[in-house]
């Protein structure tokens, strides 16, 4: 479902929809809980895909962390985030261990971060070669952050290509939370992927 306040505020467990609060329940079981006066707050081990000098990003990251969670970031084009752990993208290569095609080791690499995280948070929905075949993503928790040039074409590039909107589509209809800043960016991503708004 398409939110509508800005990224960050889908960590807040209560912003979150019914069906996203439980799958992450049920998939954070070994994560620290403590109790605050009434209220039980989880914390999770969360990975967000994204360029880490991003402002964004870099109130983003803190805030998470400072509610606790464990945050990583794979990106690009490394920098310090405070709080959070950088990994620059990187596909393996070949090796005895990992002897695979591109597109296998591609998959593989990919698949060990929805293994390791409790949520796999994409922001910038084409720059990461996911490429959303079901049996990569049924098992995670995975939130897709739409910025203005993933649905948007910027005046003056070239249009995007008809597969990379449907690979776009794809992931915002798959992902089993939609993240946008503003409600009216929030409409017009809905009506990109035919998805409700919620």
């Amino acid at each position: 479902t398409a939110g509508t306040a800005p990224a960050r505020s889908v960590w807040t467990m209560s912003g979150l929809s019914s069906p996203l609060r439980r799958r992450l329940r049920r998939r954070v079981t070994t994560a620290r809980t403590r109790r605050c006066s009434s209220v039980r707050e989880v914390h999770v081990k969360i990975c967000l895909f994204a360029d880490a000098s991003s402002v964004h990003i870099q109130q983003l990251a803190p805030g998470l962390a400072a509610r606790g969670h464990e945050v990583h970031i794979v990106t690009h084009k490394p920098a310090e985030v405070p709080g959070a752990t950088v990994e620059r993208f990187c596909v393996p290569g070949p090796s005895l261990t990992n002897p695979r095609r591109w597109e296998g080791r591609w998959v593989n690499y990919l698949r060990g971060f929805l293994r390791r995280f409790d949520v796999v948070n994409i922001h910038f929905l084409e720059d990461w070669g996911f490429r959303f075949r079901p049996p990569l993503i049924e098992n995670a928790c995975l939130v897709a952050s739409a910025w203005g040039s993933d649905i948007v074409d910027p005046p003056g590039e070239t249009p995007a290509s008809d597969e990379l909107r449907q690979t776009r589509v794809t992931l915002l209809r798959r992902a089993d939370a939609v993240t946008t800043c503003g409600r009216t960016f929030a409409r017009l991503v809905a009506d990109y992927a035919a998805i409700d708004p919620g």
